[in-house]
This record gives structure tokens, C-alpha cells and sequence, in this order.
């Protein structure tokens, strides 16, 4: 019997318009509706937070494959997102969603056909050897998509999905301002280690993430597994004093990339290590999980990761 562990899912994304996330999500990135649930005022308020009221969560799925993307309405979304007005290197919030297009220009095309907006693609750039170009989708609710592409067969070890014009979600970059803190809290409550190291420079870089300093990006991919979605904490290398914290925005009822969603198949031990990282457990039945407890973590740099007990459930 394998031992237990907690995977990343995808991104939880907070919208004042379902029905706009579930096009992109569906038509653009190839994941599938497997449910909905309703939850009450006083569940919702104690799962993820007092300004959430009655909330709708929609699941989406990338078929065959542990990964997707849960929806969350709130009883009333705020006009402000979770990134207002952020510089391109403000920390301390979830930035993008990664994901692997083989062919990016089709796959851009497809967006664009859809009447989305799409930047790039740009690049290439070196990222762990391997010469990268990537374009970004710009969604409902301000939320940012990223497609990396690279030679034939080149990021094939890093997601499970590479015959199809889109993967599952490749990561969810998180520029953190204390990366250690952050990688010693999913080692110790998710069990989670670094799976991809990455150091990359340039003007090529600085343009990318869309400032004029000079940036040495640096980054530690956290998760499962090489092949499995993980939560990728970014450096940009710069002074202290260039870029904010945007600690404690990612609350609810801002929109948006909110935050992570986690399986696990040991939630309470989970929440046993987490310690006052963790909030209270709530009951939830929700397709694909089905009949289900979860619990929502908050790690160092404060943004929320519903953790979903899912136990036996066939992907």
C-alpha cells in the first residue's frame, strides 16, 4: 500500500462570474465539471473566513488525472482582486497558473478564436537547461494564466498530460518574501519537498516579469513528484525595498487567484502538524471527492490552501 501523502490539486479561484471561469477553464484549458456544492453562511464562514457568507464551489477536473481547479463564488465578491494594483514583483501572493502548451502558437490561437487575450509568446529564456518561451492568458477576475513551451519533448517529464493542446496545471508560481519559511511549512505539514530547483537572469527576464531592475530569479518548485503539480516560490533577487507584501489580501471576498487546493488521504494528520495553521474542519460533499471533510491551511506567507480529504476516489 503506497503511504499516505497530500498533492496539489490546482488553484482555488474566487469570481463574481462562474459561468466566465468554467469557459476558460473548460473551452481553453481542457478540465471538466465533476460538481458543485452550496455552502451554508456559518460552514462557509468557518472554513474560509468571516466576509465569505454563503459560498458556491464549482469543481473542474483535467481528465484522467488528479488535477483541476476549484471555482468559489461568495455570497458578495469584492470588486477588488487579490493582486489590485500589484507591482509584477509584489510577494506574498499567488502570481499565475502555470501550465504546458507543446504548441504554443496553436494554443494561443485557440484562446484568442475563444476571445480571450493573450500576450507573447516571448522568450526563449534558460530555465534549468531547458530554452523556454511563454505567452500569458489574461482571464476573468484578473487572473493570470502562463503556457511554457519548449523544444519537442522538453518539459514532457514535468506534467502527466502531453498529448493534448494543454497539460494540467505545471505549477502555481508564489512569489514568497521568506522562502525558507515557506519550503520548512510544506515539509513539515504537507510533507512536501523541493522537486525543481531554477536560477535564470537577464533583460529577457526583467521583461518577462515586467520590470526595469535587474532581476536573478531563483526558484524552488515544492510538491509530490517531478511529474506532479506543484507550488512554485519565487526570489526575483531583489532589493527589499523594490516591491511589497501583499500579506493578507488573499482573503475572501477579494477575486481572483485566491489560493491552492490540496488532496490528501491523511487530513487529520495534517491538521495535527499544521497546528494554529490550520482553521476548522468542515464537512463538504463535492464531486469528485464526494461526501468529504476539509480544512483550509494558511502557511507563512498567509494564503489559503483548501485542503480536500480525498480518500479512494477513482481519477
Amino acid at each position: 500500500m503506497p503511504p499516505p501523502r497530500s498533492r496539489l490539486y490546482g488553484p482555488l479561484v474566487s469570481t463574481s462570474d462562474l459561468a466566465a471561469q468554467r469557459r476558460l477553464f473548460v473551452d481553453v484549458l481542457g478540465t471538466t465539471e465533476r460538481g458543485s456544492a452550496l455552502i451554508d453562511e456559518a460552514a462557509a464562514v468557518a472554513l474560509l473566513g468571516p466576509r465569505s457568507g454563503t459560498t458556491e464551489l464549482v469543481a473542474l477536473q483535467t481528465p484522467g488525472v488528479a488535477s483541476g481547479a476549484v471555482l468559489c463564488r461568495f455570497a458578495e465578491p469584492a470588486e477588488q482582486t487579490v493582486r489590485e494594483d500589484a507591482s509584477p514583483v509584489d510577494r506574498d501572493a499567488f502570481k499565475v497558473v502555470d501550465y504546458y502548451a507543446p504548441e504554443l502558437e496553436v494554443f494561443a490561437a485557440h484562446a484568442r478564436d475563444l476571445g480571450h487575450e493573450v500576450t507573447g509568446p516571448a522568450g526563449p529564456y534558460d530555465m534549468a537547461g531547458t530554452g523556454l518561451r511563454e505567452a500569458h492568458l489574461h482571464g476573468p477576475d484578473s487572473l493570470q494564466v502562463a503556457l511554457l513551451s519548449g523544444a519537442a519533448g522538453s518539459l514532457d517529464g514535468y506534467v502527466e498530460v502531453t498529448d493534448r493542446r494543454v497539460s494540467e496545471v505545471l505549477g502555481i508560481t508564489a512569489p514568497v518574501g521568506d522562502v525558507e519559511a515557506a519550503v520548512a511549512f510544506y515539509a513539515d505539514v504537507l510533507r512536501w519537498s523541493v522537486v525543481h530547483r531554477y536560477a535564470i537572469d537577464g533583460s529577457s527576464v526583467a521583461r518577462l516579469v515586467g520590470v526595469d531592475e535587474e532581476v536573478r530569479m531563483s526558484g524552488r518548485c515544492v510538491g509530490t513528484a517531478a511529474r506532479e503539480s506543484y507550488v512554485g516560490l519565487v526570489d526575483y533577487g531583489l532589493p527589499p525595498e523594490v516591491g511589497a507584501s501583499l500579506e493578507g489580501r488573499a482573503v475572501p471576498p477579494r477575486r481572483g487567484l485566491l489560493g491552492a487546493v490540496v488532496i490528501t488521504d491523511e487530513l487529520d494528520a495534517v491538521v495535527r502538524r499544521a497546528g494554529e495553521r490550520a482553521g476548522q474542519v468542515v464537512a463538504l460533499d463535492l464531486a469528485p471527492f464526494g461526501a468529504t471533510r476539509t480544512v483550509v491551511l494558511r502557511p507563512p506567507y498567509e494564503v489559503p490552501h483548501l485542503v480536500i480529504e480525498a480518500i479512494g476516489v477513482a481519477w
